[in-house]
């Protein structure tokens, strides 16, 4: 499970001498590890499907039949971008396949847990005993402490700041109103930044746009390596300190069967950002039901509970045109210093309260008998 294995839940064990185990298979592609080509999961229905080699065939024969046998439990986790049913890619579509290679591998659904990063798979009623639920992966990969870890460079380096930077941040001047980060093309980014960049807005803020589209492309001129990835490859902290704002360009903006959030909304919170974010609806639901401050009296939340795309869109750009254009910089330095308590226990929540709590309750959940 990678980053996920904190000691205080897990350890390693011997396949071979132990008994009453979980067994992960770690999966990029859920369809692809099932056997199914892209033609097939398209072009054919589920049942009309034959079932080839999967990853099941390399599941070490001795480990195996302790599924068999229900003494271990296998772990499918599809460590992933939370896919929706219309992308067929996912347990709400392949349930009845995955419960067809079981029945041929003698296998109990019952047996088998499955977990990926769409949160909305908590909220499905599925018509197997497959135990399936979610986890939120990209907070989980933050879990691996850098000095816990030599050998290998972790997503956490980049994000534990430090508390003389805190101190430095908050002295520091704001020179621009906002952050809005964009890397691969959508259309509600690229309808963003060409919003942005028809009323004028480009001057205030650090706007990137790194795939051209209808000759729309913004690179920022201090940091021509931003055309890399803009994820976990960088932290531009000096950018959340001159600016006073993100607006958070999730990876999706549709309303279908899931909920997914990525490293584009954790990193204003990790970098004392309040936020405006073009993402699902329910998404600033989840994040104050977790716990945390998403400063509905600085930004008017109701577009979250908005399941239309166009009337949800329109509702921000009227959020962001307001905001942008009645504050100036001094008022957002006065802003900042108002909720500077505020910042600091959003970021701390994070560490020290949502992601034990994400830990634990993986562990809870493959606690399941």
């Amino acid at each position: 499970m990678g980053h996920y294995l904190n000691p205080k839940y897990f350890t390693y064990v011997d396949t071979i001498s132990t008994d009453k185990f979980v067994y992960p298979v770690n999966i990029r592609d859920l369809a692809f590890s099932l056997g199914i080509s892209r033609e097939d999961l398209w072009e054919k229905h589920t049942r009309d499907i034959d079932i080839k080699e999967t990853f099941f065939d390399c599941i070490p024969n001795h480990v195996l039949k302790k599924i068999q046998h229900g003494d271990v439990k296998l772990l499918i986790n599809y460590g992933y971008e939370g896919n929706s049913i219309d992308e067929r890619d996912t347990i709400l579509y392949l349930e009845k396949f995955i419960v067809r290679i079981l029945n041929k591998k003698n296998i109990k659904p019952e047996n088998v847990y499955y977990t990926d990063s769409n949160l909305e798979i908590d909220n499905f009623r599925f018509n197997s005993s497959l135990n399936i639920f979610s986890h939120n992966y990209c907070a989980l990969d933050f879990l691996t402490k850098a000095d816990n870890v030599k050998e290998v460079d972790t997503p956490c380096n980049r994000f534990l700041l430090s508390d003389r930077w805190e101190n430095h941040f908050f002295k520091s001047d704001i020179t621009k109103k906002f952050i809005c980060y964009n890397r691969l093309h959508k259309n509600h980014r690229y309808k963003i930044v060409n919003w942005l960049k028809t009323n004028d807005y480009l001057d205030d803020g650090l706007v990137s746009y790194l795939e051209e589209h209808n000759n729309l492309k913004l690179i920022l001129e201090d940091d021509l390596d931003m055309k890399m990835k803009l994820s976990y490859d960088k932290n531009y902290k000096d950018h959340y300190l001159k600016t006073f704002f993100s607006i958070v360009t999730e990876s999706y903006f549709d309303s279908t069967s899931r909920l997914f959030l990525t490293e584009k909304t954790w990193k204003p919170i990790l970098n004392y950002h309040p936020f405006v974010i073009l993402g699902q609806s329910g998404i600033l639901k989840y994040l104050k039901k977790e716990g945390f401050d998403i400063f509905e009296d600085i930004f008017d939340s109701s577009y979250d509970k908005v399941h239309s795309k166009k009337v949800r869109f329109t509702m921000i750009i009227e959020i962001l045109n307001d905001f942008i254009k009645d504050n100036n910089i001094s008022d957002l330095k006065r802003l900042r210093k108002k909720i500077q308590t505020r910042l600091i226990d959003n970021k701390n929540h994070f560490w020290n309260s949502f992601i034990p709590k994400c830990e634990e309750q993986l562990y809870v959940n493959l606690r399941r008998k």
